[in-house]
C-alpha cells in the first residue's frame, strides 16, 4: 500500500492503512446490521482519491480507511471490530444514532491466513446520513485498538 502508515501493535502483527476519500467498484448492497436503516455495501475494490480528512459531506461520498493486517498467521483466530463514532444521525424510523459497530472473525477460524486486507469506508447513500461534525473510524483486533482516524465533515 503506497502512502500508508504502518503500526506494530504486538511482536508478530502489523497494520498498514490509508485514510481519505475513496471511489468504489464492484459493490453489492446487503442488509444492514444494528441500528442503521440504510443498506450496507460490500465492494471488491476501493481507489483512494483524496487524503484530506476535512470533507464536504453529501450523498455519494465514500470516506474512511483501508488496511492490511500483516502476518496474521495460520494458527491464530481473532476478532476484528470496526467502530464508527459519528455526529447524531436521525434514522428514518425515528431512532437517533451516534455509533456503528461490526465485528467478524479472521485467522484460522475464518480460513483467512497470512495478510488480511479490508476496508472500513462509509458511503453516504441518503441525505439523512450526511451529518456534519467529527467522524471517528476505529479498527481493533481482539479488543486492541489498531487504528483510530478522525474526519471533519462540513
Amino acid at each position: 500500500m503506497s502512502g500508508c502508515a504502518t503500526t506494530s501493535f504486538n511482536r508478530d502483527l502489523e497494520i498498514q492503512h490509508r485514510v481519505g476519500s475513496f471511489q468504489s467498484n464492484g459493490c453489492t448492497f446487503m442488509e444492514q446490521v444494528g441500528d442503521h436503516q440504510s443498506l450496507r455495501s460490500e465492494c471488491t475494490e476501493f481507489l483512494l482519491v483524496d487524503r484530506n480528512r476535512i470533507i464536504d459531506i453529501g450523498v455519494g461520498k465514500h470516506f474512511g480507511i483501508d488496511y492490511v493486517i500483516l502476518n496474521l498467521g495460520s494458527k491464530r483466530c481473532s476478532t476484528v471490530s470496526h467502530t464508527l463514532y459519528h455526529p447524531p444521525m436521525n434514522q428514518p424510523n425515528g431512532l437517533q444514532t451516534t455509533k456503528y459497530e461490526r465485528s467478524f472473525d479472521v485467522g484460522e477460524c475464518a480460513e483467512v491466513k497470512g495478510n488480511f486486507k479490508e476496508a472500513f469506508i462509509w458511503y453516504i447513500e441518503k441525505d439523512w446520513e450526511a451529518v456534519k461534525g467529527d467522524w471517528i473510524f476505529k479498527v481493533s483486533i481482539d479488543g486492541v485498538e489498531l487504528v483510530s482516524e478522525k474526519f471533519i465533515a462540513n
